[in-house]
């Protein structure tokens, strides 16, 4: 258990990153602090919020900073991310799964989680250029 666990950190953390490069990318200071705060969401999630014997939920503000509505860019900044062809839904499908990560706590955490872990690792490594 403690191997998937450690598996998942890692991969939370190499999605942060790359979702750290796409916030770089920006223009906009508001779409680089949203795509900040998901990549901040995503490492936190894949990582200390998956708690054996947990409740297996992450709290609202982390919840909110995965939401699809927000990582598709800051409404306020106008205009849309600046992301190549299959970023946004790579974007989505990462922060999705990051979410989900400290459910596995509730069934078969190290099954699920492994199988999460893969996704994002393939996800994310197929969005990078």
């Amino acid at each position: 258990m403690n191997d998937a666990i450690a598996a998942a950190g890692e991969t939370g953390r190499r999605a942060a990153a790359w979702v750290r490069e796409l916030a770089e990318r920006q223009s906009a200071e508001g779409h680089r602090a949203v795509l900040e705060q998901a990549a901040d969401a995503i490492e936190q999630t894949a990582g200390r919020e998956i708690v054996p014997g947990g409740e297996g939920q992450p709290d609202d503000e982390l919840r909110y900073a995965l939401t699809a509505g927000l990582v598709t860019g800051n409404p306020y900044s106008g205009g849309r991310l600046l992301l190549a062809t299959g970023e946004r839904i790579a974007l989505v499908s990462v922060c999705a799964l990051a979410a989900a990560m400290p459910r596995t706590v509730l069934c078969d955490l190290e099954r699920e989680l492994s199988r999460m872990d893969a996704a994002v690792s393939a996800v994310s490594s197929a969005a990078e250029p």
